[in-house]
């Protein structure tokens, strides 16, 4: 099950001293985090994607990805769920495509490497800060004058992901469509697990939605 929302909060600034230490001087940011990488790093492609992040649920699965977003491994993905705990890993949602409509113009902050090479869209451009929150990756991207902060963690025991977007700078209004996209069949899935196991929601209706393994068509 994939939980994305968005958020806007009221952002004033405070000088105050960061109360961690970044990898390394090039990579300093101001926040907490004990890990973080700026630009330096975020808009660098090949050494954004050489770091990655990991997230589990104590089931079995996880999500897990590159710093700059695109997926560069076989067990890349937003959802890889245990659908028999802790055996049976399938990847169920394979990543986000987020594009920020603002001020008229579209932000894509998803990074595809396409099979010909080609870069598109290129995300990772716009990432102003990665930085771990606990254990939770956290993206803050800069779309013109506006920030738009992204975090991902998973629901311990449960085979879910959630995304949250936040707003946290921003002059006028802003839209921001996502697509799923997913990796798995509905109706396979019920053959190889059954179908008290696996449920299925859209933005119009539910199917199973309390099943150990459900996945969303939305948006």
């Amino acid at each position: 099950m994939l939980e994305p929302w968005l958020e806007r909060r009221d952002v004033r600034r405070h000088n105050r001293a960061p109360t961690g230490v970044a990898m390394d001087h090039s990579d300093k940011t101001i926040s907490s985090s004990l890990i973080g990488f700026g630009r330096e790093i975020c808009g660098d492609l090949s050494a954004a994607e050489s770091r990655e992040w990991l997230v589990t649920n104590g089931l079995g699965g996880f999500a897990s990805g590159t710093v700059g977003g695109q997926l560069t491994r076989r067990y890349h993905g937003l959802l890889i769920a245990a659908l028999h705990p802790p055996l049976g890993r399938t990847l169920l949602v394979p990543k986000f495509d987020e594009v920020v409509e603002y001020d008229g113009r579209p932000y894509p902050m998803a990074t595809n490497r396409w099979r010909s090479g080609v870069i598109e869209p290129q995300g990772y451009r716009r990432i102003e800060e990665f930085r771990l929150e606990g254990m939770s990756p956290v993206w803050t991207y800069a779309c013109g004058d506006a920030l738009v902060s992204k975090t991902v963690w998973m629901e311990y025991g449960a085979n879910t992901t959630y995304v949250r977007y936040r707003l946290e700078r921003a002059s006028r209004s802003v839209r921001l469509p996502i697509k799923a996209l997913v990796n798995e069949k509905f109706l396979a899935l019920c053959r190889d697990f059954g179908p008290e196991n696996v449920g299925m929601m859209t933005g119009d209706a539910s199917v199973n939605p309390r099943a150990p393994a459900a996945y969303s068509k939305a948006r």
